[in-house]
Order: C-alpha cells, then structure tokens, then sequence
C-alpha cells in the first residue's frame, strides 16, 4: 500500500514531504531559539556570574583608600548587597582602538564610547567563548565582546590596536569573540595577565571598577531600577556634592541582554519562526485533507465492499494514511537533525551575550517538539478520514455517479441567462455547491503568498523611518555626520564639549550654504515621587531651540506648552495607570545662584500629551516644556537632524554638503536608516 501511495501523485507527495520536513526544522529551531533567549538569560546571568550594579570613578591619587572608604560606607547602607569587588582598571575612550579595515565613524561603540582594559575574571562576570568555554587569553592576542565585535563586523584572526598614554601603539590579534553580559554597554578588552601587566604601567590614571552582586539579584534593568533608585541617587549625590576626587561614571548594569534592540529583534524572529512553521502546517493539513478526500473519492467502490464484508477497523483506515505518517516520521527525525545545528546558528547571530544550552537540552526540546509535530499529523489525517463514514453499502450498489456533478442552482436558469455563457454558469454553479473547498483554496492561496511576503514586510515594518520617528523620541534623522578623529578630538576642544560640536556643524554648514538644521533635546535623571513609590525617570527638557511638535504624539493628547505640563511615555498608561489630565510630581536638579552647586526642586506637573519610546534601559521618559533656566544636565540626545530643502534637491545638497569638508564623514537618509536599524 505504501509503495502504491509513493508512486501515485508523486509530484504533491515531494511539495507536501519538502514541507514537512521544513515546517518541523522550523518548530524545533524556533522551541531552541525562544527557549534560550528567556530561560537562557537567567542562566547565562547566574553562570557568568554577572553583576547586577557596575559604575566606575576615577582613582583618587592623594587619597584613593578614603575615596574608596566613602562609597563604601553609601553601599553599606544597603543590605541586600552580597558583594562588591573593586579592581583598577585603564578606562580609556574606544577611539584609541584601531581595528583593521574598521572605519570607526561607522561604529556607534567605537566612535564616542568608553571601554576597559582587563583580564579573563574568575569571580564575576566571567566571560566564555563562542563555545561556550571559559575564556583563556594567549599572549599577543586580545578578546573583544560579541557585541562590539558584531556591530564592527571584525572577526577571530584580524588585529587590533591600541594607542596608551605614552603615546606607544600595540598590536594584538583577536583571539576570541566572547560572550559576557556585562559588556553590552561598557565593553572590555581582555588581555592575558603578562600582557594586561605589561600594558597596565603606559597609562597615567586609572579607574576603580565597582562591580556589585545582590543576594536575590534581578533579571531585568526595570526590577533593578526599581529596587536600587535610591542606591543610584546616593551614588549620583556623591558626583553632584563633590565628594569624590574623581567622577562617577558608567552608572549601569551587567543584567542587560532584555533590554537592547538585539533583545527587540529577537523577540521578532521567534515570533517569525513560530509563524512560518504553523502556517506551512495549515498548508500541509489543507494538502492532506484534499489528497484524501480524492483518494476515498477513488476507492469508493472499495471502500463500500470492504464496509459489506464488516471490514471497518481502524487498522483499515490507517492503510490510507501510512504515507503521510511516514512522511511526518521522517520529518520529525529530519526537524531535529537539521533543526538543532540551524538553531545554534541563528542564537550565535541573533541573540548576543547568551550562552547556549546544553546539547540535552536542545535534544530533549527537539524531541518533544517533533513527537508533537508527528501526533499532530497522524490526528489531523485521521480526522481527515471521517469521509468514510458517509460511504455506504448501498452507494457501492447503486454505483457512486448517479447525478450529474453540476447540480442545479435554486431559482436560477440557464435558459433565462441570455448574457451568461455555459462555462461561467457551470463554474458558479461548481463554486456556489463547493463553497467550503474553495474556501479552503483561497485560505491556502493566501498563506502562500503572505508567507513570501512576510519577509520583506517584515523588514520594513521595523527598518522605516516611521518606525524610527515613533520610538526613538526623534523629529527627523536624514543626515549623518561625524569627522575624522583628530578633527572631532580639535573640535570638542574648540567648542568645550561633544554636544556643542553638533551646534558648530549647524552653523559651519549654513555658512556654507547649507540649510542643515540641528536641534539638541538636554536631560537628566531624575525622579518621579508616583503614588506609594519614588520611580527613576529620564527627564528631558523642551530647549528654546526644540521644536517639539515635530516630535509624534499620541492622538488625544495636546503638545506640552506651559511651563506646569509634561508629556510623558504611553507605556505609563498602561503599567503606573497614568491619564491624561493627572498631576504628576517631579523631583530634579537646578544649579544653585554660584552656578556650580545643585539643589534638588520639586514641583506638580499637569499630564497633556503621550509619546511612544522604547525604554531599553527600563526607565520611563518625561519631556518638560519651558524649563528652569539653570536646570542641570548629565545627558542629551539630538533631536532632529534635517536638511531644510525640498524633497528634489536633497540629492545635490548631500552632495554639495560632502565636498566641503572632506575629512568629514556625511551620510545621507538611505545609509543612516540601515546604520539605524538595518545592521
């Protein structure tokens, strides 16, 4: 009977086998995916041993042990902390690393951040291999984090180099691409002992690296915020009452793989994943269904006789469909073979920081996933059978065909159709008769096609300007600009800080005729005293220069214009319960008259607007309207970055921008948006 089955219609038995063998490869690499980004988070955190609380403060040179004494005596305060370690370390700006064939104006991490020098950790935050191995570093050879790594696009086998303060140059080669939480925000450079040592004495100040463990620790940066807002306020308190000799900086988590736009993606992929393979199982149910049907349709005769003789079992019934429990046999073997290693790969891509589980557990999941997949199969085709049910004896009597297969249509007649012809009015007759099945057909019709064009759909749904301009709390981003090193190095010391440069390319390209419009939104961390709670918040602030009714708001609401109201994150609505309309009290920092001591003002704010954001740090966000004219800042972002030329001549002026500084590297809107969120 099998042998039969596999040489009739040969052709569907290849589409509907290919199929399940891909759907099945889907459910277990998309069980593994989802399984080691939510389970494998937590496990990564407790076998990295990773940080829940990091910041780092420059070592006092005349009194680094009472410097040290005094932060103590503000984490002593908190009980819930296990353990603290401090070590020495270079913290140096990434612009000193030198990767090869790595223009570092293309890379976010290596153009404006802050990185370390260390060497493989055994007590926490222990970094492992892309095999998941405790890492071990060679002489001559150099570890970067996986997430630097990929945003460099550099891999194992190219150099690095790094420039010290004596002003010497080294050369390593990259060893090792290692995973390690704690380095998402504030990387490290690992090193072996003889070569961090020897390196260690070319650099003239170093940072104490507090890393901080809590006894019941926390998976996510919104639990941890939650919990140590008062720890982050004292240790920020330490910077604003100048009672450190060095300045606190790198404020952070290790525990932040949930709360990245690598986390985002993830989440989209599993769902892709899950989506694709139980549309290509509809697809196959619906191939199934219609296979059967036409083969008991065939074998009626055979069907009925059998019925005759009192042959009804379910072991007949199961001749029908042995090939497509064969077929959903090998699949599911075929799923976890093909499945697993797929799986492996995509973590390794997709999901950053993150430890693969254990073969086991990737077997046992694979296992449990494919058993499924076969007992859904075996299920559907026998429910697919019940057909048989409908023969009876006497239809093989009488013979199966006693009509005509067009039957006749209630209240409409050929004869009076004069506009119809035969053929039209034989396949309304077939489609109004067979409603379900060709129902079913367009059902499958339009998997198929969303299934092609779910890929390219997806990708614009996330890689879009709309996309950007709804979450990322920005007006318009349709040029890039950054300048060589040196050149940005003389502009920061021209202007006396990073965020003025952004107002001198402003004014150095109009001069040039440019109509290049740049606005700068300022902030600060501040505190919002919610009902029962202080909750941590960014708080930014509706500069003279702002235009904040570019920026998108939810419908309902009105754009913040007084000085007593707020806009702040939809998210709110739904998690804090805040509306439209309430009265929300903010606590945050204003220079005092000397103009270089802070004091903390506490005021009501009137709710009139919301606005998406993403909070990948857990932090909710306020936007303030007509601030304090001696409001403190210790952040900012750029708020909008547009060329102010009709649509025809942004082409030309990119290009007339480009030529007038060469040393200045220009981007137009195409290339910022896949820099954004294409890579």
């Amino acid at each position: 009977m099998l042998k039969k089955d596999l040489h009739d219609k040969v052709g569907l038995n290849i589409v509907l086998c290919i199929f399940m063998i891909i759907a099945a490869t889907l459910l277990v690499t998309s069980a593994g995916f989802i399984y080691t980004f939510f389970k494998g988070t937590n496990d990564t955190y407790e076998k990295c041993k990773t940080s829940d609380f990091m910041f780092t403060v420059d070592k006092s040179i005349s009194d680094a042990e009472g410097q040290r004494a005094t932060i103590k005596r503000v984490l002593d305060k908190y009980p819930e902390i296990a353990e603290v370690k401090i070590s020495e370390r270079p913290l140096i700006l990434t612009e000193r690393l030198d990767f090869d064939g790595v223009d570092r104006r293309t890379v976010t991490n290596l153009y404006e951040n802050s990185a370390y020098l260390t060497t493989v950790s055994h007590d926490q935050n222990i970094p492992y291999d892309m095999n998941d191995e405790v890492l071990v570093v060679e002489n001559g050879c150099v570890a970067i984090p996986q997430f630097l790594a990929n945003d460099a696009k550099t891999k194992t086998g190219s150099k690095l180099r790094i420039t010290t303060d004596m002003g010497n140059i080294y050369e390593f080669t990259i060893s090792h691409i290692y995973k390690d939480p704690s380095s998402n925000y504030l990387h490290k450079i690992v090193f072996s002992d003889e070569d961090y040592k020897n390196l260690v004495n070319e650099f003239n100040s170093l940072s104490d690296l507090y890393e901080v463990r809590l006894k019941n620790g926390f998976s996510s940066v919104a639990e941890l915020r939650s919990w140590g807002y008062d720890l982050m306020v004292d240790i920020n308190r330490l910077n604003d009452t100048h009672a450190l000799d060095g300045t606190v900086e790198n404020i952070t988590t290790g525990k932040s793989n949930m709360n990245s736009d690598a986390a985002m993606i993830t989440v989209i992929i599993g769902i892709f994943l899950v989506i694709m393979g139980f549309s290509l199982i509809i697809l196959i149910f619906m191939s199934i269904r219609f296979s059967l049907h036409a083969t008991i349709k065939r074998e009626e005769k055979e069907i009925g006789t059998m019925k005759a003789i009192g042959v009804d079992s379910l072991a007949y019934k199961s001749l029908f469909i042995v090939k497509y429990i064969v077929f959903a046999v090998a699949s599911g073997v075929l799923g976890i073979i093909f499945g697993i290693p797929l799986c492996r790969l995509m973590i390794n891509h997709f999901i950053v920081n993150i430890l693969n589980p254990k073969t086991e557990v990737f077997i046992v999941l694979g296992m449990i996933t494919s058993i499924s997949f076969i007992f859904l199969m075996i299920i559907f085709s026998f429910l697919a059978l019940r057909r048989m049910r409908k023969i009876s004896v006497m239809d093989t009597i009488h013979g199966e065909n006693r009509g005509e297969r067009f039957k006749k249509l209630p209240g409409v007649f050929l004869h009076k159709s004069r506009h119809a012809a035969v053929p039209f009015f034989l396949a309304s007759s077939d489609i109004v008769e067979r409603l379900k099945r060709y129902i079913y057909l367009i059902i499958s019709y339009t998997l198929g096609i969303t299934l092609l064009l779910m890929v390219v759909q997806l990708k614009e749904t996330v890689v879009s300007d709309n996309f950007r301009k709804n979450y990322w709390m920005i007006a318009d981003r349709e040029v890039f600009i950054r300048p060589e090193d040196n050149l940005r190095e003389k502009l920061v010391a021209q202007e006396g800080s990073y965020r003025n440069v952004f107002q001198y390319y402003e004014k150095y390209y109009n001069e040039n005729g440019i109509p290049l419009n740049i606005q700068i939104m300022d902030s600060q961390e501040a505190t919002w005293k919610a009902p029962g709670q202080d909750v941590g918040i960014n708080l930014y602030f509706d500069n003279e220069d702002v235009e904040l009714e570019k920026l998108r708001f939810v419908k309902g609401g009105k754009v913040p214009a007084l000085k007593n109201e707020v806009a702040v994150a939809h998210s709110l609505k739904n998690t804090k319960g805040v509306n439209l309309g309430d009265t929300v009290t903010l606590v945050y920092r204003v220079y005092q008259d000397d103009g270089f001591t802070l004091k903390y003002v506490e005021k009501d704010f009137l709710v009139t607007a919301y606005f998406e954001t993403m909070m990948n740090n857990g932090m909710p966000s306020f936007i303030m309207t007509e601030p304090d004219e001696n409001y403190f800042t210790d952040d900012w972002d750029v708020f909008n970055e547009s060329i102010d030329v009709p649509d025809d001549e942004y082409d030309a002026t990119i290009e007339k921008m480009r030529n007038v500084n060469k040393d200045i590297m220009i981007w137009d809107f195409d290339q910022v948006l896949d820099f954004d969120l294409g890579n």
